[in-house]
């Protein structure tokens, strides 16, 4: 089983080129802080983030 902190994606954020992400920000187990960072590598599709109330 693998483990969070040791995860390799199958694709590098900046190689991403699939579809559109969308961020659902609302999330207590990743903080939107923790996912900016690999939201801005990726260039090749649009990226988009909704904060979400409740």
């Amino acid at each position: 089983m693998g483990r969070y902190m040791n995860y390799a994606p199958s694709v590098e954020p900046e190689d991403f080129d699939a579809c559109p992400v969308l961020l659902t920000a609302q999330d207590r187990w990743t903080p939107h802080h923790l996912s900016v960072p690999v939201l801005s590598r990726i260039t090749k599709v649009p990226v988009d983030t909704v904060m979400l109330d409740n």
